[in-house]
Protein backbone atom coordinates (compact mmCIF):
# COMPACT_ATOMS: atom_id res chain seq x y z
CA UNK A 1 0.00 0.00 0.00
CA UNK A 2 1.23 3.42 -0.80
CA UNK A 3 1.93 6.12 1.74
CA UNK A 4 -0.17 9.24 1.86
CA UNK A 5 2.59 11.80 1.32
CA UNK A 6 6.38 11.69 0.92
CA UNK A 7 6.89 13.83 4.01
CA UNK A 8 4.82 11.46 6.09
CA UNK A 9 6.80 8.48 4.83
CA UNK A 10 10.05 10.22 5.73
CA UNK A 11 8.84 10.82 9.25
CA UNK A 12 7.56 7.27 9.62
CA UNK A 13 11.01 5.93 8.65
CA UNK A 14 12.67 7.95 11.40
CA UNK A 15 10.06 7.14 14.03
CA UNK A 16 10.83 4.76 16.87
CA UNK A 17 7.33 3.28 16.91
CA UNK A 18 6.22 0.05 15.32
CA UNK A 19 5.05 2.11 12.38
CA UNK A 20 8.67 2.89 11.43
CA UNK A 21 9.54 -0.79 11.39
CA UNK A 22 6.88 -1.54 8.80
CA UNK A 23 4.65 -3.56 11.10
CA UNK A 24 1.77 -1.11 10.69
CA UNK A 25 1.72 0.15 7.08
CA UNK A 26 -0.38 3.21 6.36
CA UNK A 27 -3.49 2.03 4.46
CA UNK A 28 -4.76 3.70 1.35
CA UNK A 29 -8.17 4.98 2.37
CA UNK A 30 -9.14 5.61 -1.24
CA UNK A 31 -9.97 1.93 -1.63
CA UNK A 32 -12.52 -0.19 0.18
CA UNK A 33 -9.84 -2.77 1.01
CA UNK A 34 -7.61 -0.13 2.58
CA UNK A 35 -10.46 1.25 4.65
CA UNK A 36 -11.45 -2.20 5.88
CA UNK A 37 -7.84 -2.97 6.78
CA UNK A 38 -7.58 0.30 8.66
CA UNK A 39 -10.68 -0.50 10.73
CA UNK A 40 -9.18 -3.80 11.80
CA UNK A 41 -5.86 -2.15 12.69
CA UNK A 42 -7.54 0.54 14.75
CA UNK A 43 -9.60 -2.07 16.57
CA UNK A 44 -6.32 -3.67 17.69
CA UNK A 45 -5.16 -0.44 19.39
CA UNK A 46 -2.32 0.44 17.07
CA UNK A 47 0.32 3.11 17.78
CA UNK A 48 -0.66 6.74 17.64
CA UNK A 49 1.07 7.25 14.30
CA UNK A 50 -1.30 4.99 12.43
CA UNK A 51 -4.35 6.02 14.42
CA UNK A 52 -3.95 9.65 13.38
CA UNK A 53 -5.70 8.54 10.21
CA UNK A 54 -8.98 8.28 12.11
CA UNK A 55 -9.56 11.93 11.37
CA UNK A 56 -9.92 11.02 7.70
CA UNK A 57 -12.11 8.03 8.29
CA UNK A 58 -15.66 8.38 7.05
CA UNK A 59 -18.07 6.26 5.07
CA UNK A 60 -21.00 8.09 3.54
CA UNK A 61 -20.74 10.86 6.08
CA UNK A 62 -20.83 8.60 9.13
CA UNK A 63 -18.04 7.81 11.55
CA UNK A 64 -17.70 4.16 12.43
CA UNK A 65 -17.52 2.76 15.94
CA UNK A 66 -13.98 1.54 15.21
CA UNK A 67 -12.88 5.13 14.68
CA UNK A 68 -14.46 6.33 17.91
CA UNK A 69 -12.83 3.58 19.96
CA UNK A 70 -9.47 3.84 18.23
CA UNK A 71 -9.04 7.59 18.46
CA UNK A 72 -8.33 7.79 22.22
CA UNK A 73 -5.65 5.12 21.89
CA UNK A 74 -3.98 7.38 19.37
CA UNK A 75 -3.99 10.60 21.33
CA UNK A 76 -4.74 9.87 25.00
CA UNK A 77 -1.49 8.11 25.81
CA UNK A 78 0.87 9.38 28.47
CA UNK A 79 3.17 10.96 25.90
CA UNK A 80 2.51 14.63 25.05
CA UNK A 81 0.95 15.83 21.84
CA UNK A 82 4.34 16.90 20.54
CA UNK A 83 5.40 13.38 19.55
CA UNK A 84 2.77 13.29 16.79
CA UNK A 85 3.25 16.90 15.76
CA UNK A 86 5.36 16.23 12.69
CA UNK A 87 3.00 13.54 11.54
CA UNK A 88 0.01 15.84 11.78
CA UNK A 89 1.85 18.57 9.93
CA UNK A 90 2.64 16.18 7.11
CA UNK A 91 -0.94 14.97 6.98
CA UNK A 92 -2.47 18.44 7.11
CA UNK A 93 -3.14 19.06 3.38
CA UNK A 94 -5.18 15.91 2.97
CA UNK A 95 -6.74 16.18 6.40
CA UNK A 96 -7.88 19.71 5.59
CA UNK A 97 -9.60 18.46 2.44
CA UNK A 98 -11.35 15.66 4.32
CA UNK A 99 -12.51 18.00 7.09
CA UNK A 100 -13.89 20.45 4.57
CA UNK A 101 -15.69 17.71 2.66
CA UNK A 102 -17.15 15.61 5.47
CA UNK A 103 -17.29 17.90 8.54
CA UNK A 104 -18.63 21.07 6.95
CA UNK A 105 -22.23 20.45 8.16
CA UNK A 106 -21.01 20.23 11.74
CA UNK A 107 -18.01 22.57 11.73
CA UNK A 108 -18.14 26.22 10.76
CA UNK A 109 -16.30 26.64 7.48
CA UNK A 110 -14.90 29.97 8.66
CA UNK A 111 -13.20 28.33 11.65
CA UNK A 112 -11.62 25.69 9.49
CA UNK A 113 -10.47 28.17 6.85
CA UNK A 114 -8.99 30.38 9.56
CA UNK A 115 -7.15 27.41 10.98
CA UNK A 116 -5.77 26.52 7.56
CA UNK A 117 -4.72 30.11 6.91
CA UNK A 118 -2.67 30.41 10.09
CA UNK A 119 -1.46 26.81 10.17
CA UNK A 120 1.95 27.58 8.70
CA UNK A 121 2.65 30.42 11.13
CA UNK A 122 2.43 28.58 14.42
CA UNK A 123 4.57 25.41 14.39
CA UNK A 124 4.49 24.85 18.17
CA UNK A 125 0.74 24.59 18.64
CA UNK A 126 -0.44 23.36 15.25
CA UNK A 127 -0.77 19.73 16.34
CA UNK A 128 -2.88 20.61 19.36
CA UNK A 129 -5.04 22.97 17.33
CA UNK A 130 -5.64 20.26 14.80
CA UNK A 131 -6.76 17.89 17.53
CA UNK A 132 -9.07 20.54 18.99
CA UNK A 133 -10.80 21.21 15.69
CA UNK A 134 -11.18 17.53 14.85
CA UNK A 135 -12.58 16.69 18.29
CA UNK A 136 -14.99 19.60 18.03
CA UNK A 137 -16.18 18.35 14.64
CA UNK A 138 -16.70 14.81 15.93
CA UNK A 139 -18.59 15.98 19.01
CA UNK A 140 -20.89 18.12 16.87
CA UNK A 141 -21.49 15.24 14.52
CA UNK A 142 -22.49 13.09 17.46
CA UNK A 143 -25.11 15.65 18.41
CA UNK A 144 -26.46 15.93 14.88
CA UNK A 145 -28.94 13.68 13.14
CA UNK A 146 -26.43 12.70 10.50
CA UNK A 147 -24.91 9.96 12.59
CA UNK A 148 -26.49 7.00 14.36
CA UNK A 149 -24.46 5.70 17.28
CA UNK A 150 -25.05 4.55 20.81
CA UNK A 151 -27.51 6.43 23.01
CA UNK A 152 -24.56 7.53 25.11
CA UNK A 153 -21.34 8.50 23.26
CA UNK A 154 -18.56 5.96 23.73
CA UNK A 155 -16.76 6.59 26.97
CA UNK A 156 -13.40 6.56 25.20
CA UNK A 157 -14.40 9.58 23.13
CA UNK A 158 -15.56 11.42 26.24
CA UNK A 159 -12.23 10.63 27.87
CA UNK A 160 -10.41 11.99 24.85
CA UNK A 161 -12.42 15.21 24.72
CA UNK A 162 -11.96 15.72 28.47
CA UNK A 163 -8.20 15.16 28.13
CA UNK A 164 -8.00 17.75 25.36
CA UNK A 165 -10.09 20.12 27.46
CA UNK A 166 -7.78 19.83 30.46
CA UNK A 167 -4.63 20.18 28.36
CA UNK A 168 -5.92 23.27 26.62
CA UNK A 169 -6.69 24.81 30.00
CA UNK A 170 -3.13 24.16 31.13
CA UNK A 171 -1.78 25.97 28.06
CA UNK A 172 -4.13 28.88 28.58
CA UNK A 173 -3.14 29.14 32.23
CA UNK A 174 0.62 29.22 31.58
CA UNK A 175 0.77 31.34 28.41
CA UNK A 176 1.07 35.06 29.03
CA UNK A 177 0.16 35.86 25.43
CA UNK A 178 -1.24 32.76 23.72
CA UNK A 179 -0.51 32.79 19.97
CA UNK A 180 -3.35 33.43 17.58
CA UNK A 181 -6.13 34.36 20.04
CA UNK A 182 -8.78 33.72 17.39
CA UNK A 183 -7.69 30.08 17.18
CA UNK A 184 -7.80 29.71 20.94
CA UNK A 185 -11.28 31.19 20.89
CA UNK A 186 -12.25 28.43 18.47
CA UNK A 187 -10.66 25.90 20.82
CA UNK A 188 -12.73 27.18 23.72
CA UNK A 189 -15.94 26.77 21.76
CA UNK A 190 -15.22 23.34 20.37
CA UNK A 191 -13.86 21.77 23.54
CA UNK A 192 -16.80 23.13 25.54
CA UNK A 193 -19.02 20.63 23.77
CA UNK A 194 -17.86 17.94 26.21
CA UNK A 195 -19.82 19.56 29.06
CA UNK A 196 -23.33 19.24 27.59
CA UNK A 197 -22.54 15.64 26.69
CA UNK A 198 -21.63 14.80 30.24
CA UNK A 199 -24.71 16.62 31.52
CA UNK A 200 -27.13 14.81 29.20
CA UNK A 201 -25.57 11.36 29.60
CA UNK A 202 -27.94 10.33 32.36
CA UNK A 203 -27.60 7.23 34.48
CA UNK A 204 -30.60 5.68 32.77
CA UNK A 205 -29.09 6.09 29.33
CA UNK A 206 -25.80 4.69 30.56
CA UNK A 207 -27.53 1.64 32.00
CA UNK A 208 -29.36 1.13 28.72
CA UNK A 209 -26.09 0.54 26.90
CA UNK A 210 -24.34 -1.20 29.77
CA UNK A 211 -22.00 1.72 30.45
CA UNK A 212 -20.98 2.84 33.92
CA UNK A 213 -20.84 6.55 33.23
CA UNK A 214 -19.16 7.56 36.47
CA UNK A 215 -16.32 5.05 36.06
CA UNK A 216 -16.09 4.76 32.29
CA UNK A 217 -15.82 8.43 31.44
CA UNK A 218 -12.65 8.58 33.51
CA UNK A 219 -12.34 12.35 33.24
CA UNK A 220 -12.33 13.21 36.96
CA UNK A 221 -14.96 15.97 37.36
CA UNK A 222 -12.63 17.96 39.59
CA UNK A 223 -10.17 18.36 36.71
CA UNK A 224 -12.90 19.42 34.33
CA UNK A 225 -14.21 22.04 36.72
CA UNK A 226 -10.71 23.32 37.31
CA UNK A 227 -10.15 23.57 33.56
CA UNK A 228 -13.44 25.41 33.24
CA UNK A 229 -12.31 27.91 35.86
CA UNK A 230 -9.06 28.48 33.99
CA UNK A 231 -10.97 29.15 30.77
CA UNK A 232 -13.28 31.58 32.54
CA UNK A 233 -10.33 33.50 33.96
CA UNK A 234 -8.67 33.52 30.55
CA UNK A 235 -11.81 34.88 28.90
CA UNK A 236 -12.06 37.67 31.47
CA UNK A 237 -8.35 38.45 31.14
CA UNK A 238 -8.53 38.80 27.36
CA UNK A 239 -12.06 40.29 27.25
CA UNK A 240 -12.73 37.70 24.56
CA UNK A 241 -16.39 37.05 23.94
CA UNK A 242 -18.83 37.52 26.80
CA UNK A 243 -21.38 35.54 24.80
CA UNK A 244 -19.05 32.54 24.86
CA UNK A 245 -18.51 33.12 28.57
CA UNK A 246 -22.25 33.15 29.28
CA UNK A 247 -22.72 29.90 27.37
CA UNK A 248 -19.84 28.36 29.28
CA UNK A 249 -21.35 29.34 32.62
CA UNK A 250 -24.76 28.02 31.66
CA UNK A 251 -23.30 24.61 30.84
CA UNK A 252 -22.23 24.19 34.47
CA UNK A 253 -25.79 24.27 35.79
CA UNK A 254 -27.16 21.08 34.17
CA UNK A 255 -23.84 19.34 34.68
CA UNK A 256 -23.72 19.93 38.43
CA UNK A 257 -27.38 18.96 38.73
CA UNK A 258 -26.76 15.36 37.62
CA UNK A 259 -26.67 13.26 40.85
CA UNK A 260 -23.96 10.84 39.78
CA UNK A 261 -21.73 13.72 38.67
CA UNK A 262 -21.58 15.14 42.18
CA UNK A 263 -18.19 15.85 43.73
CA UNK A 264 -17.17 16.60 47.30
CA UNK A 265 -15.59 19.99 46.62
CA UNK A 266 -15.34 22.42 43.80
CA UNK A 267 -11.83 23.63 42.89
CA UNK A 268 -10.70 27.10 43.87
CA UNK A 269 -9.92 27.92 40.21
CA UNK A 270 -13.61 27.70 39.30
CA UNK A 271 -14.70 29.84 42.25
CA UNK A 272 -11.98 32.38 41.53
CA UNK A 273 -13.09 32.59 37.90
CA UNK A 274 -16.71 33.18 38.89
CA UNK A 275 -15.70 35.91 41.32
CA UNK A 276 -13.71 37.62 38.57
CA UNK A 277 -16.74 37.45 36.27
CA UNK A 278 -18.95 39.15 38.85
CA UNK A 279 -16.27 41.79 39.41
CA UNK A 280 -15.63 42.58 35.76
CA UNK A 281 -18.90 41.96 33.91
CA UNK A 282 -21.73 44.43 33.40
CA UNK A 283 -23.76 42.23 31.07
CA UNK A 284 -27.01 41.21 32.81
CA UNK A 285 -27.12 37.77 31.17
CA UNK A 286 -23.53 36.99 32.09
CA UNK A 287 -24.07 38.16 35.66
CA UNK A 288 -27.23 36.09 35.90
CA UNK A 289 -25.38 32.95 34.81
CA UNK A 290 -22.48 33.72 37.16
CA UNK A 291 -24.71 34.36 40.18
CA UNK A 292 -26.74 31.24 39.44
CA UNK A 293 -23.56 29.15 39.33
CA UNK A 294 -22.20 30.66 42.55
CA UNK A 295 -25.52 30.04 44.32
CA UNK A 296 -25.52 26.43 43.15
CA UNK A 297 -21.94 25.82 44.28
CA UNK A 298 -22.40 27.59 47.63
CA UNK A 299 -25.47 25.48 48.29
CA UNK A 300 -23.51 22.27 47.69
CA UNK A 301 -20.04 23.05 48.99
CA UNK A 302 -19.53 24.79 52.32
CA UNK A 303 -15.80 24.94 51.63
CA UNK A 304 -16.51 27.15 48.60
CA UNK A 305 -17.90 29.82 50.92
CA UNK A 306 -14.61 29.84 52.79
CA UNK A 307 -12.63 30.11 49.54
CA UNK A 308 -14.81 33.05 48.47
CA UNK A 309 -13.97 34.82 51.73
CA UNK A 310 -10.31 34.85 50.66
CA UNK A 311 -11.13 36.37 47.25
CA UNK A 312 -12.81 39.54 48.54
CA UNK A 313 -16.11 38.20 47.24
CA UNK A 314 -18.28 39.71 49.96
CA UNK A 315 -17.21 43.25 49.18
CA UNK A 316 -18.10 42.52 45.54
CA UNK A 317 -21.68 41.45 46.26
CA UNK A 318 -22.15 44.50 48.50
CA UNK A 319 -21.16 46.98 45.79
CA UNK A 320 -23.72 48.41 43.43
CA UNK A 321 -27.39 47.63 42.96
CA UNK A 322 -28.73 44.11 42.70
CA UNK A 323 -30.16 43.56 39.23
CA UNK A 324 -33.69 42.08 39.08
CA UNK A 325 -32.36 39.22 36.94
CA UNK A 326 -30.06 38.00 39.73
CA UNK A 327 -32.16 38.82 42.80
CA UNK A 328 -33.25 35.23 43.45
CA UNK A 329 -29.71 33.93 43.05
CA UNK A 330 -28.47 36.76 45.24
CA UNK A 331 -30.77 35.70 48.07
CA UNK A 332 -29.67 32.09 47.66
CA UNK A 333 -26.04 33.18 48.03
CA UNK A 334 -26.87 35.18 51.16
CA UNK A 335 -28.64 32.14 52.60
CA UNK A 336 -25.58 29.95 51.93
CA UNK A 337 -23.27 32.48 53.57
CA UNK A 338 -25.52 32.61 56.60
CA UNK A 339 -25.15 28.87 57.04
CA UNK A 340 -21.35 29.20 57.01
CA UNK A 341 -21.01 31.84 59.71
CA UNK A 342 -19.74 29.23 62.16
CA UNK A 343 -16.28 29.75 60.65
CA UNK A 344 -14.25 32.52 62.19
CA UNK A 345 -12.49 33.33 58.91
CA UNK A 346 -15.83 33.58 57.04
CA UNK A 347 -17.29 35.82 59.75
CA UNK A 348 -14.29 38.12 59.74
CA UNK A 349 -14.13 38.28 55.93
CA UNK A 350 -17.86 38.88 55.60
CA UNK A 351 -17.92 41.63 58.22
CA UNK A 352 -14.89 43.29 56.68
CA UNK A 353 -16.41 43.10 53.20
CA UNK A 354 -19.76 44.51 54.32
CA UNK A 355 -18.36 47.33 56.45
CA UNK A 356 -19.17 49.86 53.70
CA UNK A 357 -22.86 48.94 53.41
CA UNK A 358 -25.22 51.87 53.01
CA UNK A 359 -28.90 52.23 53.77
CA UNK A 360 -29.87 51.14 50.26
CA UNK A 361 -28.39 47.67 50.68
CA UNK A 362 -30.84 44.72 50.56
CA UNK A 363 -32.38 43.92 53.92
CA UNK A 364 -31.20 40.25 53.95
CA UNK A 365 -27.64 41.48 53.59
CA UNK A 366 -28.02 44.07 56.33
CA UNK A 367 -29.57 41.49 58.66
CA UNK A 368 -26.69 39.12 57.96
CA UNK A 369 -24.24 41.91 58.73
CA UNK A 370 -25.88 42.42 62.13
CA UNK A 371 -25.52 38.71 62.89
CA UNK A 372 -21.86 38.86 61.83
CA UNK A 373 -21.30 41.90 64.07
CA UNK A 374 -22.73 40.07 67.07
CA UNK A 375 -20.59 37.05 66.29
CA UNK A 376 -17.48 39.22 65.90
CA UNK A 377 -18.13 40.83 69.29
CA UNK A 378 -18.63 37.43 70.92
CA UNK A 379 -15.51 36.12 69.19
CA UNK A 380 -13.37 39.01 70.37
CA UNK A 381 -14.67 38.68 73.90
CA UNK A 382 -14.12 34.94 73.91
CA UNK A 383 -10.68 35.25 72.29
CA UNK A 384 -9.56 37.63 75.01
CA UNK A 385 -10.77 35.18 77.66
CA UNK A 386 -9.16 32.25 75.87
CA UNK A 387 -5.81 33.99 75.45
CA UNK A 388 -5.85 34.97 79.12
CA UNK A 389 -6.89 31.60 80.49
CA UNK A 390 -5.07 29.22 78.17
CA UNK A 391 -2.11 27.53 79.83
CA UNK A 392 -0.39 24.18 79.90
CA UNK A 393 -2.72 21.70 81.60
CA UNK A 394 0.21 19.97 83.28
CA UNK A 395 2.44 22.76 84.62
CA UNK A 396 0.36 25.91 84.11
CA UNK A 397 2.92 27.60 81.85
CA UNK A 398 1.65 30.19 79.36
CA UNK A 399 4.61 29.83 77.03
CA UNK A 400 4.13 28.72 73.42
CA UNK A 401 1.45 26.06 73.60
CA UNK A 402 0.68 23.02 71.47
CA UNK A 403 -2.70 21.28 71.26
CA UNK A 404 -3.26 17.56 71.61
CA UNK A 405 -4.68 15.88 68.52
CA UNK A 406 -8.05 15.55 70.27
CA UNK A 407 -8.20 19.35 70.49
CA UNK A 408 -9.27 19.42 74.16
CA UNK A 409 -5.96 20.09 75.96
CA UNK A 410 -2.83 22.15 75.40
CA UNK A 411 0.76 21.62 76.52
CA UNK A 412 3.96 23.61 76.52
CA UNK A 413 6.25 20.67 75.70
CA UNK A 414 6.44 16.98 74.93
CA UNK A 415 7.50 16.32 78.49
CA UNK A 416 4.32 17.80 79.91
CA UNK A 417 2.23 15.97 77.35
CA UNK A 418 3.76 12.61 78.39
CA UNK A 419 3.29 13.39 82.08
CA UNK A 420 -0.34 14.39 81.64
CA UNK A 421 -0.95 11.42 79.36
CA UNK A 422 0.17 8.99 82.07
CA UNK A 423 -1.82 10.74 84.80
CA UNK A 424 -5.25 11.07 83.19
CA UNK A 425 -5.39 12.21 79.61
CA UNK A 426 -4.78 8.76 78.20
CA UNK A 427 -8.20 7.63 79.42
CA UNK A 428 -9.86 10.69 77.89
CA UNK A 429 -7.98 10.40 74.62
CA UNK A 430 -8.60 6.69 73.96
CA UNK A 431 -12.35 6.27 74.01
CA UNK A 432 -12.31 4.49 70.67
CA UNK A 433 -12.83 7.72 68.76
CA UNK A 434 -11.06 9.50 65.95
CA UNK A 435 -9.92 12.94 67.02
CA UNK A 436 -11.95 15.57 65.22
CA UNK A 437 -10.16 18.64 64.03
CA UNK A 438 -12.55 20.62 66.20
CA UNK A 439 -10.73 22.40 68.98
CA UNK A 440 -12.15 23.40 72.35
CA UNK A 441 -12.02 26.98 71.13
CA UNK A 442 -14.24 26.10 68.18
CA UNK A 443 -16.64 24.21 70.42
CA UNK A 444 -17.05 27.16 72.77
CA UNK A 445 -17.42 29.57 69.90
CA UNK A 446 -20.04 27.30 68.35
CA UNK A 447 -21.96 27.51 71.62
CA UNK A 448 -21.79 31.31 71.48
CA UNK A 449 -22.98 31.27 67.88
CA UNK A 450 -25.97 29.01 68.53
CA UNK A 451 -26.82 31.05 71.61
CA UNK A 452 -26.76 34.19 69.47
CA UNK A 453 -29.17 32.59 67.03
CA UNK A 454 -31.64 31.73 69.77
CA UNK A 455 -31.44 35.26 71.18
CA UNK A 456 -32.41 36.86 67.85
CA UNK A 457 -35.70 38.65 67.73
CA UNK A 458 -37.32 35.98 65.56
CA UNK A 459 -36.77 33.42 68.35
CA UNK A 460 -37.14 35.49 71.50
CA UNK A 461 -40.93 35.93 71.23
CA UNK A 462 -41.41 32.18 70.83
CA UNK A 463 -39.06 31.48 73.73
CA UNK A 464 -40.96 33.85 76.04
CA UNK A 465 -44.27 32.36 74.95
CA UNK A 466 -42.98 28.93 75.90
CA UNK A 467 -42.03 30.24 79.36
CA UNK A 468 -38.29 29.56 79.53
CA UNK A 469 -34.98 31.27 79.00
CA UNK A 470 -32.58 30.16 76.30
CA UNK A 471 -30.24 27.51 77.62
CA UNK A 472 -28.34 25.08 75.44
CA UNK A 473 -26.59 21.84 76.30
CA UNK A 474 -24.86 20.27 73.30
CA UNK A 475 -23.19 16.89 73.27
CA UNK A 476 -21.02 16.83 70.14
CA UNK A 477 -20.92 13.10 69.78
CA UNK A 478 -22.08 10.92 66.95
CA UNK A 479 -25.49 9.23 67.30
CA UNK A 480 -26.33 11.09 70.52
CA UNK A 481 -29.36 13.22 71.21
CA UNK A 482 -28.90 16.96 71.52
CA UNK A 483 -30.89 18.58 74.31
CA UNK A 484 -32.33 21.98 73.56
CA UNK A 485 -33.60 24.13 76.44
CA UNK A 486 -34.53 22.86 79.91
CA UNK A 487 -38.04 21.43 80.25
CA UNK A 488 -39.08 22.04 76.67
CA UNK A 489 -42.71 21.75 75.60
CA UNK A 490 -43.98 18.70 73.76
CA UNK A 491 -43.39 20.39 70.42
CA UNK A 492 -40.98 23.11 69.45
CA UNK A 493 -41.40 25.61 66.64
CA UNK A 494 -39.69 24.30 63.50
CA UNK A 495 -37.45 27.38 63.47
CA UNK A 496 -35.66 26.02 66.54
CA UNK A 497 -34.20 23.19 64.48
CA UNK A 498 -30.83 24.85 63.95
CA UNK A 499 -28.42 23.01 61.71
CA UNK A 500 -24.74 23.82 61.84
CA UNK A 501 -22.33 22.36 59.30
CA UNK A 502 -18.60 22.38 59.98
CA UNK A 503 -15.95 21.17 57.59
CA UNK A 504 -12.37 21.24 58.77
CA UNK A 505 -9.65 21.40 56.14
CA UNK A 506 -7.34 18.79 57.69
CA UNK A 507 -9.75 15.89 57.93
CA UNK A 508 -12.32 17.06 55.37
CA UNK A 509 -15.22 15.83 57.48
CA UNK A 510 -18.66 17.23 57.93
CA UNK A 511 -20.40 17.23 61.31
CA UNK A 512 -24.06 18.12 61.54
CA UNK A 513 -25.57 19.08 64.88
CA UNK A 514 -29.35 19.26 64.99
CA UNK A 515 -30.97 21.01 67.91
CA UNK A 516 -34.34 19.49 68.69
CA UNK A 517 -36.59 18.57 71.56
CA UNK A 518 -35.97 15.31 73.48
CA UNK A 519 -39.64 14.43 72.92
CA UNK A 520 -39.19 14.58 69.18
CA UNK A 521 -37.96 11.61 67.23
CA UNK A 522 -34.22 11.27 67.55
CA UNK A 523 -32.09 11.63 64.45
CA UNK A 524 -28.56 10.26 64.32
CA UNK A 525 -25.79 12.66 63.51
CA UNK A 526 -24.22 12.36 60.09
CA UNK A 527 -20.50 12.26 59.43
CA UNK A 528 -18.55 11.49 56.29
CA UNK A 529 -16.64 8.65 57.94
CA UNK A 530 -19.12 7.28 60.53
CA UNK A 531 -16.48 7.69 63.24
CA UNK A 532 -17.28 8.36 66.87
CA UNK A 533 -16.23 11.79 67.99
CA UNK A 534 -14.79 12.85 71.29
CA UNK A 535 -17.43 14.15 73.67
CA UNK A 536 -17.40 17.85 74.43
CA UNK A 537 -19.94 19.29 76.84
CA UNK A 538 -20.81 22.95 76.93
CA UNK A 539 -23.45 25.08 78.59
CA UNK A 540 -24.42 28.59 77.63
CA UNK A 541 -27.10 30.27 79.73
CA UNK A 542 -29.11 33.23 78.46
Amino acid sequence: MRALTPSFSSYATASSSGLSQGRYPIPDLTTAIGMKHFESVIAQQTPRGTAVEVFMMSRQGRLTEAVLTGLPHALCASAPFGDIQQMLVALWPRLYAWLMYFFTPALERSDLELLNKSFQHDPEARALKLVIVAIGAIMRLLKSEEIELLVTPPHSLLSLAATVYVRVSALLDTATEPPLPEIWSTALRTTASILPFLATSSKAKADAVGLDTKAAVGYRPYRLYRALGVHIRYTIRTKDGYETLRHRLETILPLTAVPHMEIARYPSELIEGLVEVIKASTDARVLSAAYATVALIFGRDTHAVKIASELDFYSVICAGTVLPAVSDYYLAIIHSIEGSLVYRDVIEAFYSGTSTLDNDAPEPLRRLQRVALESISALEKFSAHWNHAACCINCGSKAELYACTCGTTVYCSRKCQRAQWIKEHRAQCSRGCIRPNLSARDVHFLAIYVHTILQEQCFSAQLEACGYNACISMDLRLARRVTVLPNPPSTLPPQLDVRVCIMRSTFQKEYRFILRSPSQQQRPFRSLDDAKLASHEMMVTG
